[in-house]
């Protein structure tokens, strides 16, 4: 019988978020930063991590990875840092607040008018930077939507996207087709 270990990669401190697909965690040596990297067989033990689908994570990565190197330094989208072997994943610069679903649950009605209008041009600023780049990102929700410590919004989650004939060949979670 196959016995499941938790994936917990040495140096990362408690899961900051995790998605469908990976975890977000923070370095301990380097307290601005977090690390995604894709979960492993433990999660869901109804979806054994098989080769097949090791393989597809890798390339959402790879992917992801390329696109962020692409679209470069840019105020509305997460800056990237660099990659990391062991585990495999990807270092991103951290979005202090967290991200945009989790602040609108946490703090509802009390969100000024001015505020939510703000996100809502930097989301348009950011979808078209991104499009004018040739990214088209597949997966535009508010949980992809990340809150610095200005509470200014920063896309993330490029895993899924397409980028001239790279594709991620994700499709967002239910009820975000």
């Amino acid at each position: 019988m196959l016995t499941l270990e938790p994936y917990e990669p040495e140096g990362i401190k408690p899961f900051v978020f995790h998605g469908s697909t990976s975890n977000i965690g923070r370095l301990k040596e380097h307290p601005n930063a977090v690390l995604k990297y894709y979960k492993e067989a433990w999660w869901d033990l109804s979806k054994p991590m098989n080769d097949a689908r090791r393989s597809l994570y890798r390339s959402r990565f790879q992917v992801e990875e390329t696109i962020l190197r692409h679209l470069g330094d840019h105020p509305r989208v997460v800056k990237y840092i660099g990659t990391t072997a062991n585990p495999h994943g990807i270092w991103l610069v951290e979005a202090h607040s967290g991200n945009l679903q989790q602040y609108q649950e946490q703090h509802g009605n009390t969100i000024e008018d001015s505020q939510r209008c703000k996100w809502c041009i930097q989301a348009a600023e950011a979808v078209s930077y991104i499009h004018s780049e040739g990214v088209l990102h597949c997966d535009l929700r508010p949980a992809n939507c990340l809150l610095d410590k200005n509470l200014d919004l920063v896309l993330c989650d490029f895993g899924g996207s397409r980028f001239g004939k790279l594709s991620g060949k994700g499709l967002p979670d239910s009820g975000f087709f």
